[in-house]
């Protein structure tokens, strides 16, 4: 997903307060991703093969959503920083 860049101006939220809230952000996905990779399917919890593997499977892929919220966030505020000077 690309967000659109805003228009930074002087009646607008400054630069340095919209990356900080996008870092702010990083900082609470990364701390969610940590607490979610504790939360990892062990096999002993699933008796049946099967369920472990959709268990496993599904725990990827909520770390791969978290994952691609934080690239994009990193984007966002590379592209922020360089390109954000909309007058």
């Amino acid at each position: 997903m690309t967000m659109p860049m805003p228009h930074i101006h002087t009646n607008g939220t400054s630069r340095a307060r919209l990356i900080g809230q996008q870092i702010n952000a990083l900082h609470g996905l990364r701390e969610a991703r940590r607490w979610l990779e504790d939360c990892e399917p062990h096999g002993r919890d699933y008796p049946a093969k099967a369920d472990w593997h959709a268990a496993r499977d599904a725990h990827i892929n909520k770390l791969k959503v978290i994952d691609t919220m934080i690239s994009e966030i990193e984007q966002y505020v590379e592209k922020l920083d360089k390109e954000g000077w909309h007058k």
